[in-house]
């Protein structure tokens, strides 16, 4: 990636900017920053940033709007009903010189994606990386809420949002005050949030205040997050932290949900508070919230609904000298409960971890502990079933370059070759699961990079039965040039998925019945075949394309799509 000096722009108030350089040497992951200090958590911390004078023309450089005009062909098989030709824009004008609106009209992302698919075990939704471009412009201006030691507790979860029709957005800041605002229209329904946040000038204190909704009108609409065709969602959250970027940060959220979905106003709100002391080789976090059963935005990810508790956390790190073998090593802690509105335990977590990075960097970790979760998230009558979810074992890294510690220490990086393996183990729902996960990633030539991986999961359920899964994945990506690159990817998922909560027949589809939670996995099997071609020139940009890697398997059709950009660069 390069940025032109031409296409950089500020508010042009002064020539002195805060600039940090920062090295990274991809065979071993290393990270050389230039204006380092101990208490820094990462290259990007602005607190620790130098200085960068005599930028005065670079400052008030002027923005130019861009627009992208993009056509394709896509031919399927007479079964597929997918031969079609379709042609849309993205586009993006300055309306000062650090904030834009942009838009997209009958969007298209049938280029190749990351491959994002796994049979890790979990007894919570899976969390995905969003994709599409018009989403990951605005995703950095929402959710930026401090919250220490706690689940995922997302008011905006952009996955959940189908491809929209067409999309409008506008986002910046101006001076201490970021802003942003969209709306994604698609048929029957309507997504849409906007946010604002101050910070103060030393950067010490920060207010963020966001709201989400969605509305989906047509009877029949099923493509929001609940089964219901008509759902109408609004969610509000605001939130105040301090932090003085070298020991303390501390913060308080509050939000609330309504809408049609919502059956008791009272539990409907999230409140959560916690504080975060470290310094450079050690910190303890803690927290505690309640999240109330039908807080759970239909755009968002709440990852377990109905708790009200506590979790804590704690981490040490050792550095060693020019003559040990060893970089580092790290051991933490982490524990939490909660209980839900009537007043059983419904979800508990204890775990003690320990890293080691050694010079050759092979990163070795060991995880022990317990974590147990209210059978379906809730009780029937008077009978409570507290299931175990536990998974405990061992993994290493060739090639890394960091130690797996979650506080604020500044990390090493991990190299573009790393190789792992890891084993998992534990008593998980109504039998004992073991799990494996094998990849790695190798130089193929001068200009090519082989990626291989080898997952399994085997459940030996108490009845005799045993379920086992496998993931299979193998990538090939090669750099042509630096404008021009070409990748394909085969991944196979074959066997049964673990259960969770009952060793009953289920569907090999869902395991629970609760929205958003539980796992997913074929019986038989699922395959996936993707490449892609990828040519970028001046104001151009040509994809040839088969299949998409983010669906568990593909329905073969083949894409050709062309991009020409007016104005300003792609990027601008």
């Amino acid at each position: 990636m390069k940025i032109p000096l031409n296409v950089m722009r500020g508010t042009g108030a002064g020539s002195d900017w805060k600039t940090q350089f920062v090295r990274i040497v991809r065979s071993t992951g290393e990270r050389q920053i230039w204006s380092y200090a101990p208490a820094q958590s990462n290259g990007d911390d602005v607190t620790f940033a130098g200085g960068l004078k005599g930028v005065a023309a670079l400052a008030s450089a002027r923005a130019k709007p861009r627009v992208g005009i993009y056509a394709l062909g896509e031919a399927g098989s007479s079964a597929s009903d997918l031969t079609t030709s379709r042609v849309g824009a993205d586009l993006s004008i300055p309306i000062t010189q650090t904030a834009s609106l942009f838009a997209t009209l009958h969007p298209d992302f049938s280029n190749v994606e990351v491959d994002q698919a796994t049979i890790a075990p979990t007894a919570f939704a899976r969390v995905y990386t969003e994709v599409r471009p018009f989403f990951t412009q605005a995703d950095n201006y929402f959710d930026n809420f401090d919250c220490d030691a706690c689940p995922n507790l997302a008011n905006l979860y952009s996955p959940n949002i189908p491809t929209p029709r067409e999309g409008y957005a506008l986002g910046g800041h101006q001076g201490q005050i970021q802003f942003a605002s969209f709306d994604a229209v698609g048929d029957g329904r309507s997504d849409a949030a906007e946010s604002i946040g101050y910070t103060t000038p030393d950067n010490h204190w920060r207010y963020f205040m966001e709201r989400v909704s969605a509305d989906c009108d047509l009877p029949g609409t099923t493509n929001c997050q609940f089964e219901t065709p008509l759902v109408h969602d609004d969610t509000f959250a605001n939130g105040v932290s301090y932090s003085d970027g070298k020991h303390i940060d501390t913060y308080f959220d509050y939000g609330s949900d309504s809408g049609n979905q919502v059956l008791i106003a009272n539990q409907a709100q999230r409140y959560d508070t916690g504080f975060y002391l470290y310094n450079a080789t050690e910190g303890v976090a803690a927290s505690t919230r309640k999240v109330g059963l039908y807080y759970d935005p239909a755009d968002g990810l709440i990852q377990h609904p109905d708790i009200a508790g506590y979790a804590a956390y704690g981490v040490k790190l050792w550095t060693f000298g020019a003559n040990s073998p060893l970089i580092s090593t790290g051991i933490s802690s982490f524990v939490d409960r909660y209980h839900n509105m009537f007043g059983p335990l419904d979800q508990s977590d204890t775990s003690l971890n320990f890293d080691a990075l050694t010079k050759a960097r092979i990163d070795i970790s060991a995880s022990v502990g317990s974590s147990y979760l209210l059978q379906n998230f809730s009780c029937s009558g008077t009978s409570c079933v507290f299931a175990p979810i536990s998974q405990n074992g061992v993994g290493s890294i060739y090639h890394s370059g960091t130690v797996n510690n979650p506080g604020n220490f500044p990390n090493h990086g991990t190299s573009s070759t790393p190789t792992s393996i890891t084993f998992n183990t534990g008593r998980f729902g109504p039998g004992r699961l073991d799990s494996w996960a094998r990849q790695t990633t190798m130089i193929a030539g001068p200009r090519g990079t082989l990626s291989l991986e080898a997952d399994d999961t085997r459940q030996y359920l108490d009845n005799g039965v045993a379920n086992v899964q496998w993931l299979e994945r193998l990538g090939y990506t090669y750099a042509a040039s630096a404008d021009s690159s070409f990748a394909i990817g085969v991944r196979r998922i074959i066997g049964t998925p673990p259960l969770i909560f009952t060793a009953s027949p289920v569907s090999c589809t869902t395991v629970v019945t609760l929205p958003q939670i539980g796992t997913t996995g074929p019986c038989t099997g699922a395959w996936n075949l993707s490449f892609e071609f990828h040519r970028r020139f001046a104001h151009d940009e040509f994809y040839a394309a088969y299949g998409d890697a983010s669906l568990l398997s593909t329905t073969p059709s083949f894409i050709l799509k062309f991009i020409h950009y007016f104005g300003a660069e792609k990027g601008t």
